[in-house]
C-alpha cells in the first residue's frame, strides 16, 4: 500500500488557492459560458419566433388591407386574371402598406417560385430557386435568410408562407425588413436575459474567490502555527523519535527494536556543588552554556541527542562511522570546553552495543529512547572518567582507528565480566 504520510506531514500548507484556480475556476467559467451560451441561443431563437410572428402578421395585415380595400382587383390577383388596371391599383395599396409597415419592399411568389408580385416592377415574372425558399415551400414555416447588401443597406429577407384558405394556392411573401430593426429587438429584448446569468455568475466566482482565499489565508496561518509548534515539540525529541513517528500512519504504535550503536554519556563534574552556591538562573544559565556546546558539536559529529538528565547527556551515534564519530565528537568537547573556561568540567563515556529503541511510558506520556545494559555500561564508563577526560570501550577505540597502547580493566557495575577500556584527554 502506498504511504501517504509523507504528503500529510509537511510543513507546506495545503494549496487551496492553486487547486481552486487550476480545477475549480475553469470549471465554473465553462458552466458559465455553457449558461450564457444556451441563455443567448434560447434569448435569439425566442427572439426569431417572435420576430417571424410579427411578420407574419405583417404580410396576413397586407392581404387583409388588400382585400377591404380592392376586393375585386384581390380575386383577380389570386385567379391570375389580374388586369392592367386592376395591377396598378393592388400596387398602389401594396406600396401604401409597405410603407405604412415601414419595410423596405415586398416580393409575393406562386408556390412554384413565380413572383406575381414585386416592389420591384421589373422582378414579376422571374422564377426564385433559393433553398430557403424552397425550405419554406416544403415545411411550410417561415425562415429568416441571411443579412444581404441591398443598396448598401442591410436587409433581411423573411420568407413567410401564406394561404388564404383550405382551398386557396399556396402564396409566399417575401418581406425586405432593416436589419437594424432585429438587432434593436435583441438587443431590448435579448441582451437583459443573456447578462442576468453572466452577472450572477460573476458574482459567484467572485464569492468562491474571497472564501477561497480567506480560506487559504487561514489554512497558511494555521499550517504556520503547527509548523512553529512542531518545531518547539522537535526540539524536545530525538531525531530518531521524530523519523520514527513519521513512518507512523493513523493510530498506529512506533514498533520497538534492537540496534546496535554507539552511545555517549557526558556528566558534569560537581554540578551539585556548583548548584549550592548559584542561584537558580545562574545555574541554569551554566547548564545552558555548557549543554548547548556538546550538542552543537554532536550534531556536527553526526550525533543524536535522545535526552537530557539534569547535568546528564546521553547521545546516540549510527552508521558505519559511529565509533570515529563518537569519539572524535567526545575529545572535540572536551577541547572547547578547556578552552571555554567554563566553572565545571564533563567526563564522558563512550560505548557501542546493541540497545533496545521504542516507546516506554503509559499513553498519556511516553518517551521515545533507547534502554538497556549498554546505555548503563556508558553511564559507568562517564562515572568512571575524569574531568576532561574520555573513557572507551577498546572495540570501539579500535573501530574509531584510536591507539589502545595504555589500556585498563574496569569493574563495571551490573556486568559480570571486567571490561577493558582506554582513557583519552585532547
Amino acid at each position: 500500500m502506498e504511504n501517504n504520510n509523507s504528503s500529510i506531514l509537511t510543513d507546506e500548507p495545503f494549496p487551496l488557492k492553486s487547486k481552486f484556480y487550476r480545477t475549480a475556476l475553469p470549471g465554473l467559467i465553462v458552466v458559465a459560458a455553457l449558461v450564457v451560451g444556451l441563455s443567448i441561443f434560447s434569448t435569439l431563437s425566442a427572439m426569431k419566433e417572435v420576430y417571424l410572428k410579427l411578420a407574419q402578421d405583417r404580410a396576413e395585415t397586407l392581404v387583409r388591407s388588400a382585400i377591404k380595400l380592392h376586393p375585386t382587383a384581390w380575386d383577380a390577383f389570386m385567379q391570375g386574371t389580374l388586369s392592367i388596371e386592376d395591377m396598378d391599383i393592388l400596387r398602389k395599396g401594396f406600396q401604401e402598406e409597405v410603407h405604412e409597415l415601414k419595410l423596405d419592399k415586398l416580393k409575393i411568389y406562386t408556390e412554384n417560385g413565380l413572383v406575381i408580385y414585386s416592389s420591384k416592377v421589373e422582378d414579376i415574372g422571374k422564377v426564385e430557386s433559393g433553398l430557403i425558399f424552397k425550405l419554406v415551400v416544403r415545411t411550410g414555416k417561415a425562415e429568416i435568410n441571411s443579412v444581404s447588401n441591398v443598396g448598401h443597406e442591410e436587409l433581411l429577407e423573411i420568407y413567410l408562407p401564406y394561404r388564404h384558405s383550405k382551398d386557396s394556392p399556396l402564396l409566399i411573401f417575401e418581406l425586405y425588413d432593416p436589419a437594424g430593426h432585429i438587432d434593436s429587438i435583441v438587443i431590448r429584448n435579448g441582451l437583459l436575459p443573456a447578462l442576468i446569468p453572466a452577472a450572477l455568475f460573476i458574482i459567484l466566482i467572485v464569492l468562491f474567490w474571497k472564501q477561497v482565499s480567506q480560506g487559504q489565508k487561514d489554512i497558511d496561518q494555521r499550517t504556520s502555527a503547527l509548523s512553529s509548534l512542531s518545531n518547539k515539540l522537535e526540539s524536545l525529541v530525538s531525531n530518531s523519535a521524530v523519523s520514527a513517528l513519521r513512518g507512523i500512519e493513523g493510530e498506529a504504535q512506533i514498533p520497538s527494536e534492537k540496534v546496535y550503536c554507539t552511545l555517549f554519556y557526558s556528566d558534569i563534574r560537581d554540578f551539585t556543588g556548583f548548584s549550592e552556591q548559584k542561584s537558580p538562573e545562574a545555574v541554569v544559565n551554566f547548564l545552558n552554556e555548557i549543554m548547548g556546546l556538546q550538542i552543537d558539536i554532536l550534531k556536527r559529529f553526526g550525533g543524536d541527542v535522545d535526552k537530557m538528565i539534569g547535568d546528564a547527556l546521553l547521545v546516540r551515534f549510527d552508521g558505519v562511522a559511529r565509533h570515529r564519530d563518537a569519539v572524535e565528537a567526545a575529545l572535540e568537547i572536551q577541547r572547547e570546553i578547556t578552552n571555554a573556561n567554563l566553572a565545571r568540567s564533563v567526563g564522558i563515556g563512550v560505548y557501542s552495543g546493541l540497545v533496545v529503541s521504542g516507546v516506554i511510558g503509559p499513553p498519556d506520556r511516553r518517551d521515545f529512547t533507547v534502554i538497556g545494559d549498554s546505555v548503563n555500561t556508558a553511564a559507568r564508563l562517564c562515572t568512571a572518567a575524569g574531568e576532561g577526560e574520555v573513557v572507551v570501550d577498546t572495540e570501539t577505540a579500535t573501530q574509531a582507528g584510536t591507539e589502545c597502547d595504555k589500556t585498563e580493566t574496569l569493574q563495571v557495575k551490573g556486568r559480570r565480566l571486567p571490561l577493558t577500556v582506554v582513557r583519552l584527554k585532547p
